[in-house]
């Protein structure tokens, strides 16, 4: 991205980030669609590995945590998680 256009770029991720709406039916479709793709990564042995690697070698660092989340977190969100969150 040429350095001029840094500057836009921010503000469209911010914008999709703060102000982004997702309808109760489009909300659950994407639950299901993040559901998927955790299952796909704990099926892939060199996935796993990796992230055992960065846990053991990471203990006390964010690396230890996969970028994609912890499922556990994920899927308990409620609609309305984000919300709550930016009210803080």
């Amino acid at each position: 991205m040429p350095k001029a256009g840094v500057s836009t770029a921010l503000d469209v991720l911010a914008d999709a980030m703060m102000n982004s709406t997702l309808p109760p039916e489009e909300y659950s479709k994407e639950q299901e669609v993040i559901r998927r793709e955790f299952a796909m990564g704990f099926d892939d042995p060199d996935r796993m590995a990796g992230q055992l690697l960065f846990a053991t070698a990471y203990q006390r660092h964010p690396y230890r945590l996969p970028v994609i989340g912890q499922l556990k977190f994920t899927i308990n969100l409620p609609k309305n998680g984000d919300a709550v969150y930016k009210a803080r």
